[in-house]
């Protein structure tokens, strides 16, 4: 499978709702204002080493792997990787929940709801909801209505309960599904499976070839993409500077 229209579907997300990916000579050069989004994206024996000092994180490519000994001599450790998955399974068995109506975010009052489920969705233990929606908000906000995007929203007993986004590149060919939340309390429930075979089946509908996703590697997230037939197209390592003392 050829990494190269994964990537690009992330990179078309990045600069929509992160900040900007300047691909650079074997690198993707990520700034965001958003906190542990920037990152050097390393894709070549060749890629600037300065990149190394403008950066904390850096994540490996296919083709950038020779870089992990010199992260390693500049201080970087490995604390985990990102899993590019494609479908391949058939998305058409999944069992979806009835229950869930689903929605498309078309105004603003939708886009704040989306922008709260996130929060929620997001939100660890030690984490407030409200700060990430903060954050992400003007985001999505700003991209409510992109003719390469779709916001969706799933309502449990009329409340909003889980989200996804799609973002389209390639002229279509590509799909990229982002941003799956579910509420604490509707978990379990076949909530994210129902918004997903929605925005496959749609997109499918559309002429789309290649569905993708990233996943944190070793996540529950990461096993359910798995039981619905996505499989791990490369692993993207991630290397952050070493802390003194850590």
């Amino acid at each position: 499978m050829n990494p190269t229209s994964l990537l690009q579907n992330h990179w078309v997300f990045t600069r929509l709702h992160r900040g900007t990916a300047r691909e650079l000579p074997g690198a993707v050069d990520i700034r965001s204002e958003l906190p542990g989004f920037g990152v050097a994206v390393l894709a070549a024996p060749s890629a600037d080493p300065t990149l190394l000092r403008d950066h904390s994180q850096v994540r490996l490519v296919p083709g950038g792997e020779s870089w992990e000994p010199r992260l390693r001599e500049a201080g970087f450790r490995e604390k985990g990787a990102l899993r590019y998955m494609a479908l391949e399974g058939d998305w058409r068995a999944w069992r979806s929940n009835a229950a869930v109506a689903i929605r498309e975010a078309r105004m603003a009052g939708d886009i704040d709801a989306f922008t709260e489920v996130q929060g929620r969705g997001f939100a660890e233990d030690d984490e407030k909801p409200e700060e990430i929606s903060s954050l992400l908000g003007p985001w999505n906000r700003k991209n409510l209505g992109h003719p390469d995007q779709r916001f969706l929203i799933g309502e449990l007993e009329g409340k909003p309960a889980g989200i996804t986004l799609v973002v389209r590149s390639d002229g279509g060919k590509t799909a990229g599904i982002y941003a799956v939340a579910t509420v604490p309390e509707a978990r379990c429930r076949g909530v994210s499976t129902t918004l997903l075979r929605d925005a496959v089946a749609e997109e499918k509908r559309c002429g789309a070839e290649l569905i993708t996703l990233q996943v944190m590697e070793g996540t529950p997230a990461q096993r359910l993409y798995e039981s619905l037939g996505f499989v791990t197209a490369f692993r993207s390592p991630i290397f952050a500077r070493a802390i003194l003392g850590a």
